[in-house]
């Protein structure tokens, strides 16, 4: 799984999209996320220092919602994490929304139809039903950006923690 997403770990990407594997099924989605959020030289965004921002692991919980969607519909929200402008829908990164879509697709797949979801963003159903995840959510930030989105999955001992993020 770590090797189909190396696209994401490049520079381009990880200005605004962080992506991170994980082995161990036991760890608390917060803390997954909390280490992608507080990973060593990466920037929080330019409003991390105002307060209300969720900084420790209980304070991430309270951000994140589970989220009752099987892996395929998860897996709309995933490529488009990965290829679309959170702030302005425009394409970014170095993949196409179908070759990520197959490489995701793979990760998904991996983590089993048994896997579980939260996300700190939520949307409606028309969104999961339809794929479109530009409007209509709420969202509870985790970073000092101006919007941000974090997904995290748990399966077969395996995790996937996407972060999202931009400034508009």
């Amino acid at each position: 799984m770590r090797r189909a997403l190396e696209p994401l770990g490049g520079e381009a990407a990880s200005r605004y999209v962080r992506v991170c594997v994980g082995d161990d099924a036991a760890v608390a989605p917060a803390a997954l996320l909390r280490e992608v959020i507080f990973a060593s030289g990466v920037e929080r965004g330019p409003f991390a220092h105002l307060p209300g921002l969720p900084t420790t692991v209980e304070d991430i919980a309270g951000a994140l919602m589970p989220v009752a969607v099987s892996g395929e519909r998860m897996l709309s929200l995933l490529v488009s994490l990965c290829t679309e402008d959170r702030a302005y829908g425009e394409p970014f990164g170095p993949w196409t929304p179908d070759g990520a879509r197959d490489v995701l697709g793979c990760v998904v797949e991996v983590l089993g139809v048994e896997a579980r979801w939260w996300a700190n963003v939520d949307y409606p159903g028309s969104a999961w039903e339809s794929g479109e995840f530009s409007s209509g959510h709420m969202s509870n930030p985790v970073t000092g950006y101006t919007v941000d989105c974090a997904v995290v999955g748990v399966g077969r001992d395996l995790t996937l923690t996407v972060l999202a993020f931009a400034e508009s």
